[in-house]
């Protein structure tokens, strides 16, 4: 399906199956935008004041393990949460819409919520800004469908203007980079532990640099009217029935 962005992608429209099986001997409910194809897409950014900034770039905490994925944190723009939030309600409504399906009994509300992992990673003392873990996956890792390894694109400032890279990598993502993310739902709702949330895959990076080092002005100038993500019109591969947290 398309990626959307965050003026564009209404999560009223989101649906959700009953929960099935995955290979791990697990549960997982798909989630689908207006029923289409395909894991959910979303573009963060592609605004001035929707870049999101990484303080520790990427972390790689479990090396032994490829296949589960190394990690981004970034702080949350304003309109970023907001889309976050409303994509985390429409999950909640879920819940209790199929509460028997997913957790075999009527709970009530305030107890899905007290089982619910949050997207949006909000610090109760306001000491730390607002924040979201992304998995990145190194291309070619295996066992990871190939729609999910991470393309990262560099832009660099030049003179005046600001050029595209389409060669990067994820050391490209250092500490302190300002970035438009393209996020795809990995296997729509998991169950895990008593809990349950939606893993988030940073299918694309874009990173913004000034020329020669990682900018800290959260890249103004970009023209943003130029920098194309993801074609619009190209349709993703349909997610793997079965694959689940």
């Amino acid at each position: 399906m398309p990626a959307r962005n965050t003026t564009n992608f209404d999560a009223r429209k989101l649906t959700f199956t009953e929960a099935k099986p995955n290979k791990k001997g697990g549960n997982y409910a798909t989630m689908a935008y207006e029923n289409e194809d395909g894991r959910v897409t979303f573009q963060l950014g592609a605004m001035p004041n929707e870049l999101l900034h990484t303080p520790f770039g990427v972390d790689d905490s479990n090396p032994q393990d490829p296949t589960s994925g190394k990690q981004v944190k970034l702080n949350l723009s304003p309109p970023a949460k907001t889309f976050l939030k409303r994509l985390e309600q429409a999950t909640l409504d879920a819940a209790e819409q199929h509460s028997v399906s997913w957790f075999k009994k009527k709970l009530t509300k305030d107890k899905i919520a007290s089982l619910y992992n949050p997207i949006v990673k909000e610090d109760e003392s306001g000491e730390y800004p607002d924040r979201i873990v992304l998995k990145v996956f190194d291309k070619g890792t295996q066992n990871i469908s190939s729609e999910l390894w991470t393309k990262v694109f560099v832009i660099k400032k030049k003179g005046d203007g600001y050029t595209r890279e389409v060669e990067g990598t994820l050391a490209d993502v250092t500490p302190n980079s300002w970035l438009i993310p393209v996020v795809k739902v990995k296997s729509g709702v998991y169950f895990m532990n008593g809990k349950f949330g939606t893993s988030l895959v940073a299918t694309a990076l874009v990173v913004i640099m000034e020329e020669g080092e990682t900018s800290s002005s959260g890249g103004s100038g970009v023209d943003y009217e130029n920098v194309v993500l993801v074609d619009k019109d190209a349709e993703m591969p349909e997610a793997e029935e079965g694959e689940g947290e």
